[in-house]
């Protein structure tokens, strides 16, 4: 087995789930859902950023950095590019996720991308900052705080695709949003179409789809 072939496997169900939240997260965005939708659009975007960071780490066979380590001499989890087993590769890739941002954060981790030369989002501070809020008012949101424009979905947009077309391979390079529990559809519209609407950031021709329902 080559080196990381199943900690690829596995990390394409979290890059999966990026792109199924995005899609969900526009279509929220055109039914004025605005701040429900930053929630989902907001953890599109940190998913993303956590994949492509451990996707560097795993090329560079490195992953084992962004391990905490439980005692000094005695990881809590070792990194093996060979393993086999499902079970383990899936709770050190739980283990690091979640080490990657604790605070959730998206600038704190956007700067740890930035200083370690995986990706520079500073232009999209403001935006990152704007969507971040919406994590914070999920208990608990005093009336008035917390406004997000309607404009910001081009910023928003534009973070995803730069993230998604970081990717390499071995994980797909299409964006996927084929929605696992059947076709949304509402209006006549679907994912899909919610996916491409008004979406300035699709490069021409279109940025590739797969997955598509309806």
């Amino acid at each position: 087995m080559p080196d990381n072939e199943l900690y690829f496997k596995i990390l394409q169900y979290t890059l999966l789930g990026a792109d199924q939240n995005y899609a969900a997260g526009r279509c929220l965005w055109f039914h004025l859902a605005m701040r429900e939708a930053a929630n989902l659009l907001s953890l599109a975007i940190e998913q993303a950023m956590k994949v492509l960071y451990v996707q560097q780490k795993l090329e560079e066979r490195d992953l084992q950095s962004l391990i905490a380590q439980k005692h000094s001499h005695n990881p809590q989890y070792q990194y093996d590019p060979q393993e086999i087993d499902r079970a383990k590769i899936n709770k050190l890739l739980a283990h690091v996720m979640h080490g990657l941002l604790r605070d959730h954060k998206l600038m704190h981790l956007a700067d740890r991308l930035k200083n370690e030369s995986v990706i520079d989002l500073t232009g999209f501070a403001a935006t990152l900052e704007n969507i971040n809020k919406f994590y914070d008012l999920r208990y608990y949101s005093p009336v008035g705080y917390a406004q997000i424009g309607s404009n910001e979905i081009d910023s928003i947009d534009r973070i995803f695709f730069l993230l998604r077309a970081s990717m390499r391979p071995p994980l797909i390079s299409n964006l996927y949003i084929g929605p696992a529990f059947g076709v949304f559809n509402n209006n006549g519209r679907n994912l899909t179409t919610f996916t491409f609407y008004q979406n300035k950031s699709f490069a021409q021709p279109a940025y590739p789809i797969s997955g598509q329902s309806g």
